[in-house]
């Protein structure tokens, strides 16, 4: 008996001690803060230019850096797939994809040497 009295006034302590806690509580101030929607990217294979398609689709101005002078990496050397699949008419269209995109700006011959990066 005596241990439920215990718990009982240590529930009513709890409680009073969150509606004293509560009564101090402010709402947080709203922060507002500008958005530059932009993606650079080193990527000059398949996933990378995907990647850039993927930012640029959803309204990212994207830089695609290259170092070569053209796109498709290692594709480049791959005629087809094990199931006869024609590799080069897939990149060919990937390119073009890529190349014509209005938010994609692609530099060929080029290489970054480092950027920063703000997360948010």
């Amino acid at each position: 008996m005596h241990e439920k009295r215990r718990s009982d006034h240590k529930a009513r302590d709890l409680v009073r001690m969150a509606i004293a806690n509560a009564r101090l509580i402010r709402p947080l101030e709203e922060l507002t803060k500008s958005v530059t929607k932009e993606g650079v990217g080193g990527w000059r294979r398949l996933a990378g230019m995907s990647a850039a398609l993927g930012l640029a689709d959803q309204g990212f101005e994207t830089f695609l850096v290259e170092k070569e002078e053209e796109l498709g990496g290692n594709l480049r050397h791959i005629q087809s797939t094990l199931s006869g699949k024609d590799v080069q008419a897939f990149l060919r269209d990937m390119r073009k994809r890529v190349t014509s995109h209005p938010k994609i700006q692609v530099f060929h011959q080029c290489r970054h040497c480092g950027f920063f990066r703000v997360c948010g």
